[in-house]
């Protein structure tokens, strides 16, 4: 399916119609349409099936961005590490790796989400997050509790990266 639309470039018309403006406009219409060409047929990359993700998480790069998918500490063979930091410091070495496998490193990160089913485990997960972020410039960072994960699962991040 194609969306046609003419007159105006294609993510002013969706600022203008959410009342969205800016960069934030373009990432929403990104997000949604896959680029100015229209939206595009989704298709997993080999070895995945909707809904279950590979164990590093799905990579997405839109202009000078790159989005992860939410990443867990599931490993490719089905286990879990146990612990909130055993499993967040499993997470953030996936998404060192993701990003290295792309040319970039933790520096290029500019935002990271955070998803905890107990929050009074916060602080073991933000001890984990603060090492591997010493002496970086911190990105944003949102941290949201939720009712429940992939089973097993305390802790999911993903985030977004800018190539410089």
């Amino acid at each position: 399916m194609r969306i046609a639309l003419s007159g105006i470039a294609p993510w002013r018309r969706v600022a203008r119609s959410t009342g969205i403006a800016g960069l934030p406009a373009l990432l929403a219409f990104v997000a949604c349409f896959g680029g100015a060409a229209g939206p595009a047929e989704a298709k997993p990359p080999p070895g995945v099936t909707p809904g279950n993700p590979p164990a590093q998480g799905v990579y997405r790069e839109a202009g000078p961005f790159l989005f992860s998918s939410g990443v867990g500490a599931r490993r490719a063979d089905g286990t879990v590490p146990a612990g909130m930091a055993a499993q967040s410091r499993a997470i953030l070495e996936k998404l060192q790796n993701g990003l290295a496998a792309r040319g970039l490193s933790l520096a290029d990160v500019v935002k990271v989400t955070i998803y905890l089913t107990d929050m009074r485990l916060k602080a073991e997960m933000n001890a984990e997050y603060n090492k591997v972020f010493a002496g970086l410039p911190p990105p944003a960072r949102v941290t949201v509790g939720v009712a429940a994960l992939d089973p097993d699962l305390l802790v999911e991040m993903d985030l977004i990266a800018v190539k410089k």
